[in-house]
């Protein structure tokens, strides 16, 4: 029996109960791109000024794997810059 919720449902409480007053979030990952799978996760990008700095967590919620990348208006940037930059695609 699959008692997951909608990924979209989900990723939307998941960020009301936790990340409440964010600047920001966005569900990412294979869900989104359509591909996801059986074991595919909710991979959540968060944008909140409130954090000191950026973070990562790994938890169950809603039937889900949930994947957090959370990050302040300033640790996102240097993220990007060392991860995605310098592989992205046009």
């Amino acid at each position: 029996m699959n008692n997951k919720l909608n990924p979209i449902i989900a990723a939307q409480k998941f960020v009301e109960e936790h990340f409440q007053g964010c600047e920001g979030a966005l569900l990412a990952g294979s869900v989104v791109r359509g591909e996801a799978t059986s074991t595919s996760d909710l991979d959540l990008v968060i944008f909140d000024c409130h954090l000191e700095s950026s973070y990562r967590e790994s938890l169950i919620k809603f039937g889900w794997n949930i994947e957090v990348f959370a990050h302040n208006l300033q640790s996102y940037k240097t993220y990007f810059e060392s991860v995605n930059i310098p592989s992205a695609r046009s």
